[in-house]
């Protein structure tokens, strides 16, 4: 058995609003009066308000730090570039993340997960936290990378096996710095992923029994499919100029297909119907407005039980792995809010590419 102890999140200090993204984006993408009315109108159709980022040059409209002081950004930074900045600012976060919910209980974690697929570097995040944080030296490290918005729940799954194992504590910090992969190129998969994505992290504590006096999150079920005719839909690639994302408008209604019979194969053998009354809430990957929409029809759910991952969309934007710990700090959080109670269940969803879909299912346990 395995619970989630305690979980953190934080981002960068720089706040963008969808109308300053809209100015950044209508200027330096849109060529025609038309493509720089899309760019508008699309950002606004989001839903969000507010996203966090390390480049202060998303919140001007001169005198920029990290992109080039020319009408088209030429030349363009390059990934190299990039990931000069992660290296700067990924740890920083991450243990900002990390810091609160281990203070005083450096010596005790056995084991470190790093994730993150917006940047990489050797030796890296997982040695820079380890030594930053005051862990041991000996601290056992994995780093899951490169896996998309759904990581998190692969190193979820990683500490519980650990935690199964081994009287383990895991320390699992995320960090997605998605900002720095702003594409200039004005086609639909570029517009969509420059109006939604954001930087973020988020820390959590993994342990084999309950902390006393805290809420915890019994690590209940796990399932994990793919569906290939969303192959192509969604993508990640390392190209020369950042990280290039291909990202379908149809990605919802392809979840939506197929969303029920993996959550059917989920809580198989549990005996829990998915309109159960011990269900008040879903912790789902916010990954667009759509796709929030999309499931709730499709599940036949009231859409108050995916107030949590709606108010992450509107207030954050979509951070990539680290998200769904961001809806699931919310719901912990806001317990009352959100009419939670002692052993309530909070099914959980997140998707990548593949077209890959975690899924787990939260106990809530008081301890």
């Amino acid at each position: 058995m395995s619970y989630i102890t305690a979980l953190n999140t934080a981002n960068p200090s720089f706040t963008i609003s969808q109308e300053q993204s809209a100015d950044f984006s209508s200027h330096f993408m849109g060529k025609t009066k038309d493509e720089k009315r899309k760019i508008r109108i699309l950002q606004r159709a989001t839903g969000i308000k507010n996203r966090y980022t390390v480049l202060e040059d998303y919140t001007k409209k001169e005198n920029f730090d990290f992109y080039p002081n020319s009408e088209n950004l030429e030349p363009f930074p390059t990934t190299s570039q990039r990931m000069k900045v992660y290296e700067k600012w990924a740890t920083k976060l991450g243990v900002e993340a990390a810091r609160p919910i281990i203070e005083g209980r450096e010596k005790e974690i056995t084991h470190l997960i790093t994730v993150s697929c917006t940047g990489m570097f050797a030796p890296g995040i997982d040695i820079e936290l380890l030594e930053n944080l005051g862990l041991n030296s000996s601290t056992q490290r994995t780093s899951i990378n490169f896996m998309g918005c759904y990581a998190s729940f692969n190193a979820l799954k990683v500490a519980d096996a650990f935690c199964k194992a081994y009287d383990a504590k895991v320390l699992i910090v995320g960090v997605e710095l998605c900002t720095l992969h702003f594409q200039k190129q004005s086609d639909d998969d570029n517009l969509l992923a420059n109006s939604i994505f954001a930087d973020g992290a988020a820390a959590v504590l993994v342990e084999k029994t309950p902390r006393i006096n805290t809420t915890n999150l019994f690590l209940k079920n796990f399932y994990c499919d793919l569906i290939p005719k969303g192959k192509q839909d969604m993508a990640w690639y390392i190209r020369d100029t950042g990280f290039e994302m291909r990202l379908s408008s149809y990605i919802a209604d392809i979840l939506g297909g197929e969303i029920e019979e993996i959550l059917n194969k989920l809580m198989a053998g549990l005996n829990i119907d998915k309109n159960s009354d011990s269900i008040s809430q879903w912790a789902v990957h916010p990954g667009g407005k759509k796709i929030l929409e999309t499931l709730a029809k499709k599940l036949s759910m009231d859409k108050s039980k995916l107030d949590a991952p709606f108010k992450i969309w509107e207030e954050y934007g979509n951070m990539s792995s680290v998200t769904v710990l961001f809806v699931l700090k919310e719901l912990l959080h806001n317990k009352e809010k959100y009419q939670l109670k002692n052993n309530q269940l909070i099914p959980s969803l997140a998707f990548g590419p593949g077209l890959t879909i975690e899924s787990a299912l939260f106990e809530l346990v008081e301890g």
